[in-house]
C-alpha cells in the first residue's frame, strides 16, 4: 500500500537512536508498505537545522530513493486554496498542500498530528 507520510514521521525516525523501533521502519520496512511524500514535504525536512551536516544529508538522500514522490500540480494547488480558505487559514499551507495532495491521489495520510487534519472532509487518515 502507498501510504503519504507526513514530516513529524519521518523526523521521528530520523532523530530516533533505534530506528527499528519507529513507527517509520514497522510500516516500510517490516510490513510492505511503500511511503510516499510530495514536495511541502522535502521542504519542511530540508530546512532542519541537521541538514546542514553531510552524513545527514547523505543519509536522508539516501532514505529518499525509496519514496514515491508527488509533484504539485494546477489541480492539486486549487485544492490546496480551498482546503485554506474552507479551514479558515487554521491550516498552514504546507499541511494544507499535503492533505490536498493526499486527496488528489486518493492516498491515506499518515500523521501524528491528527488533530488539524481530521477535520477535513474526504481525507483518509491511516490507521496505525
Amino acid at each position: 500500500m502507498v501510504i503519504l507520510t507526513d514530516t513529524n514521521i519521518i523526523i521521528d525516525y530520523l532523530r530516533s537512536q533505534d530506528k527499528q523501533k519507529t513507527l517509520f521502519h514497522r510500516l516500510f520496512y517490516i510490513e510492505d508498505n511503500l511511503p510516499a511524500i510530495n514536495l511541502s514535504i522535502i521542504t519542511e525536512i530540508w530546512q532542519g537545522k541537521s541538514m546542514s551536516e553531510k552524513k545527514e544529508l547523505n543519509f536522508v538522500e539516501k532514505l529518499l530513493e525509496g519514496f514515491n514522490i508527488y509533484l504539485s500540480n494546477i489541480d492539486i494547488a486549487k485544492k490546496t486554496g480551498e482546503i485554506l480558505r474552507e479551514s479558515r487559514y487554521q491550516i498552514d499551507f504546507q499541511d494544507a498542500e499535503i492533505v490536498a495532495c493526499a486527496l488528489y491521489h486518493n492516498l491515506p495520510l499518515l500523521t501524528k498530528n491528527t488533530k488539524d487534519f481530521k477535520k477535513i472532509k474526504g481525507l483518509k487518515l491511516f490507521d496505525y
